[in-house]
């Protein structure tokens, strides 16, 4: 199956990421307390105008392919201003269902193995090395996360969010990675067929959750706090 033929078949998982990828990255300025404007620019940043301008821009020296798709991005725009009037409704709750967190758990897991297989073609196609296209599919994949860090910390006016938010995301970027090299792999060994890329799809979904736990119980680590002592006297 050559290039062209195994991305037809991701590009279902392609769109799940476009809203998956917009939906977090509104969540995660709204959690920061941010307005609208920098809600909804986080969202585009982690869907397109992250990751695909580091790669074609910066890496491939092309047009990013997403000006060649209008209507995605018009879609997925609807989709980030529809999250931001649902959480808007939902600023008494604080606390968004675990459905919800459940699902895009699945979604995001999902858009990072399709977005790997997007950005390693992209790669090829334009001529690229392994080597760059490599790079491409863990840029593609991960890369638009970093932007809306840096969009985030400018409407925070405080830089030390984006540096946190580095630390805090290792393990999605070493998930993105592996996705990025298991795809080279299946490419360069002509095995990127229809099966193997949905069992690489379920594969990611399992290490996605897996990932999730883990910063969920880092998380609870790091909000227990250290037993008092029932003997501790008070000096007068």
């Amino acid at each position: 199956m050559n290039i062209i033929n195994a991305l037809t078949i991701l590009a279902a998982l392609g769109y799940i990421g476009n809203v998956a990828f917009v939906i977090g990255g509104v969540i995660a300025a709204k959690k920061k307390g941010l307005g609208m404007w920098t809600q909804f620019w986080s969202g585009l940043a982690t869907f397109c105008f992250g990751g695909i301008f580091m790669r074609d821009l910066g890496m491939l020296r092309t047009v990013p392919s997403i000006f060649g798709s209008p209507l995605e991005i018009a879609a997925t725009a609807a989709v980030g201003i529809i999250t931001i009037a649902v959480l808007k409704s939902w600023d008494r709750r604080r606390k968004l269902p675990a459905v919800f967190t459940t699902v895009l758990c699945f979604t995001d897991s999902i858009g990072i193995a399709g977005f790997a297989a997007f950005g390693y073609g992209r790669g090829i196609t334009a001529g690229a090395p392994w080597y760059i296209a490599l790079a491409c599919a863990f840029v593609t994949a991960c890369g638009g996360g970093i932007i809306a860090a840096v969009i985030r910390a400018v409407g925070m006016k405080d830089w030390r969010h984006f540096t946190g938010t580095l630390a805090g995301n290792k393990f999605y970027y070493l998930f993105g990675a592996f996705m990025s090299v298991a795809y080279g792999v299946l490419y360069a060994t002509g095995k990127n067929t229809d099966i193997a890329l949905i069992a690489l799809t379920v594969i990611a979904v399992v290490i996605g959750f897996m990932v999730e736990r883990a910063k969920s119980a880092r998380g609870r680590r790091g909000t227990r706090r250290p037993p008092q002592s029932k003997n501790t006297k008070h000096k007068k």
